[in-house]
């Protein structure tokens, strides 16, 4: 079995776009599938016809780097045709800011390979560079970047949400037509999402269609659930939230004291203060998604030697970056990889207990369920 991608632009005209006020809001969306047809295609294909986008987003002029993008061999194979021999789970993906919609072939592949339908959701405007089907290159906003007050982010994560519940519910429409041809399963859907992409998923979960989700390294720091302790769950649905490893408050103020040590003590200072209060808000931030979320401890977990950016594929297009402190990214993404769709093997497809027998021998995978603070 291959795998097979097309790329469709939807348009929301019930709504203004949050980032160019324009009066409509369109949403470009990548759909990887089964196919029939077999082959390889090279990381760049991602942005066919203009190929070239990927070494301009990511080469940085450097020759070697340059090279191995260039180079790089993926597994999708573009407008291939869908093997509609049978319904398919399907996971909506959110990416992470100025990321590409499509940043994860490490986990779209593999997923697909098991049998379902990945689309990715992509946020015009709030992506480095967006090439459109209909051959246009949309900026990311400018300033978008710097916008990282509490206020600015959560609307933000708002509209990121509107275009992911607008995609939920064109799958009825795309399931009617004789491309697509009943093989999406609209009764076993589950969302995905990366750091801002995180956050979309939890604001998303409230979609009928939705019956799971997988935040990988979500901002929890935005984070607007309101609920109380003792005052019951307001999402009852499977939520894994999976972190990278310096998470607890003492492993984020040791790494800013070592990171600080050479700075001037005024300076010092400032940073291990704000790294202190930054942490006991994400402390607040788990506490809080637990109680709104009504979750299993089991499904709180981080991973060791692992990094904001091992959860996408940013090292595996730009290898030079790879701090050899961190896991190797291959032997990461593979157990980010295992971990995922165990959760989605009993949480959406019910087939046994496969995450929670994998989550007590997890160590030795580097995965540890994470502490959730008491208030």
């Amino acid at each position: 079995m291959g795998i097979g991608r097309k790329v469709k632009l939807f348009t929301d005209f019930s709504r203004q776009d949050f980032y160019s006020g324009e009066s409509f809001r369109r949403i470009p969306v990548s759909i990887f599938y089964p196919t029939m047809a077999e082959g390889t295609s090279h990381y760049e294909d991602l942005y066919a016809p203009q190929t070239e986008l990927l070494v301009k987003i990511y080469g940085e002029g450097k020759k070697d780097r340059i090279q191995h993008l260039k180079q790089l061999e993926t597994s999708f194979l573009n407008d291939a045709a869908p093997d509609l021999s049978q319904p398919r789970p399907v996971i909506v993906f959110s990416h992470g800011l100025e990321a590409d919609r499509d940043f994860y072939l490490f986990l779209i592949e593999p997923l697909v390979r098991e049998g379902y339908v990945v689309a990715t959701t992509g946020h015009l405007y709030d992506t480095d560079v967006t090439l459109l089907p209909t051959g246009e290159t949309v900026p990311m906003k400018p300033g978008l970047l710097a916008e990282s007050s509490f206020d600015e982010r959560t609307s933000q994560i708002e509209a990121r949400s509107k275009d992911m519940m607008f995609v939920l519910d064109q799958l009825a429409a795309l399931n009617e037509t004789d491309e697509w041809n009943n093989l999406l399963d609209l009764n076993r859907i589950a969302l995905a999402g990366h750091s801002l992409g995180g956050m979309t998923v939890l604001k998303s979960m409230v979609h009928p269609l939705a019956k799971a989700g997988v935040l990988l390294d979500a901002a929890l720091a935005y984070l607007d659930a309101e609920p109380t302790p003792g005052s019951g769950a307001s999402l009852n649905k499977p939520i894994l939230n999976f972190r990278r490893g310096d998470v607890s408050y003492g492993d984020r103020l040791r790494r800013r004291v070592e990171q600080a040590k050479d700075k001037s003590p005024e300076k010092f200072r400032e940073i291990l203060l704000k790294e202190h209060a930054s942490a006991l808000a994400d402390e607040a931030a788990v506490r809080a998604l637990y109680h709104y979320a009504g979750g299993d401890c089991r499904q709180y977990i981080y991973m060791d030697r692992t990094v904001h950016m091992t959860f996408c594929d940013w090292f595996w297009l730009v290898s030079d970056k790879q701090d050899k402190r961190n896991l190797p990214i291959e032997e990461a993404h593979r157990s980010i990889v295992q971990v995922v769709s165990s959760f989605y093997r009993e949480y959406l497809l019910e087939q046994g207990t496969p995450y929670s027998d994998l989550i007590c021998s997890a160590q030795t995978l580097g995965i540890h369920t994470e502490v959730i603070a008491p208030e």
